[in-house]
């Protein structure tokens, strides 16, 4: 009899059907990459890096989903090498403020990687005024396009970014990223 019960238990067990395992739906880190004024602002902004960021993300998704959506927060320090400083004065520096939704999707069967695909706000402040603007603060829309991986329970990412600061500069970006992941 109790042969037969294991026997029953195990099979019920083995028949049941799988549950999707959730990802760690948020995520905190730091990311470095580069910059550049693009168009009209390539010679008034130049090259140059993104000295440090911090982003927070939240992307509730579990391993059996293809898509979801997402939002991620972000604010980068960036200097600008490319300049001549007696142009300007000093060095340009930027702070960067991000507030991007968008979704998430996994383009094949591993359960490590995901495309991102977000657009959203951006505020930026400049420690001068930009030949070709007036002020040092502006206003506008950022997209990013990139991708996450998970490896060894940490969250790696690249996304490559387009600014348009309205009546301020215009910029691209690629970032690279490292984050704890949690819930």
């Amino acid at each position: 009899m109790r042969v037969a019960i294991a026997s029953i238990a195990l099979t019920l067990a083995i028949a049941a059907p799988a549950v999707a395992e959730p990802l760690p739906p948020g995520s905190l880190g730091l990311f470095f990459g580069g910059v550049a004024g693009t168009g009209a602002d390539a010679d008034s902004v130049g090259l140059g890096v993104v000295e440090i960021g911090f982003a927070a993300a939240w992307q509730p998704m579990s391993t059996e989903q293809r898509t979801n959506w997402a939002i991620k927060a972000s604010i980068s320090w960036d200097q600008m090498n490319d300049l001549n400083p007696t142009a300007l004065g000093t060095e340009l520096r930027f702070t960067q403020l991000d507030l991007m939704p968008g979704i998430r999707f996994r383009p094949g069967e591993s359960r490590a990687g995901y495309f991102t695909l977000r657009a959203g706000g951006t505020l930026l402040r400049s420690n001068q005024v930009i030949p070709g603007h007036t002020g040092r603060a502006f206003a506008g829309a950022v997209a990013s396009v990139g991708y996450d991986w998970y490896l060894w329970g940490v969250l790696f990412n690249l996304d490559a970014r387009y600014s348009v600061m309205g009546s301020g500069p215009t910029m691209v970006g690629l970032n690279i990223g490292i984050s704890l992941t949690g819930p």
